[in-house]
């Protein structure tokens, strides 16, 4: 027989609810989250309400959790109490420290569908992923000016660029001539 067949309902119970966790009886009355301390839930209303009662002596910024307005404080210390382990580099966050541990665990979970280069940090394959597109293409109109357009001829464009011929109106030899011109301007 089992382990637990040899316990009573009441130990059943208890086994159930310590594998639940605690239970959240503290619920606010606004939105109807549950919490599992009355601390939490007077945090939480100050979503609400907009408050924020812990200010930075040094700054005036204004937190809604005391542990915020520490972290907050590091900022202006400089202090950067969180070191790894690996390459001594520090860190003001705890948080800050915990990502940085995937550049030395290899983890790189985020793949390019396009060339299949892996990145640690969704915001590098973002920005890896820009470099695939192409630009849009630049319209012929992008490169005149308005006063180009202005005549039903093309006399305005002409006026404007009078070095620019239209390759169908050279012949042959034309094109050689404008070749040879081209490389002695040292153009091509």
């Amino acid at each position: 027989m089992g382990e637990l067949a040899l316990r009573g309902p009441e130990e059943e119970e208890s086994v159930a609810r310590e594998l639940e966790g605690p239970r959240k009886t503290h619920t606010c009355g606004v939105c109807g989250k549950a919490f599992k301390s009355r601390y939490d839930l007077g945090t939480h209303k100050l979503i609400h309400t907009g408050e924020l009662p812990y200010p930075c002596a040094q700054c005036g910024k204004r937190f809604r959790r005391p542990s915020h307005l520490t972290q907050h404080q590091v900022t202006h210390t400089g202090a950067r109490p969180f070191q790894c382990v690996l390459c001594q580099r520090e860190f003001k966050r705890l948080a800050d420290l915990a990502r940085h541990r995937q550049v030395h665990q290899g983890d790189r979970p985020h793949r390019c569908a396009l060339c299949h280069k892996a990145f640690a940090r969704a915001y590098s394959l973002l920005r890896h992923q820009r470099g695939h597109r192409s630009p849009p293409p630049a319209s012929p109109t992008a490169f005149l000016s308005s006063s180009c357009f202005d005549s039903q001829d093309d006399s305005a464009f002409r006026a404007h660029h009078p070095n620019e011929e239209d390759e169908e109106d050279m012949d042959q030899g034309d094109m050689e001539g404008e070749t040879a011109r081209r490389e002695s301007a040292g153009r091509l």
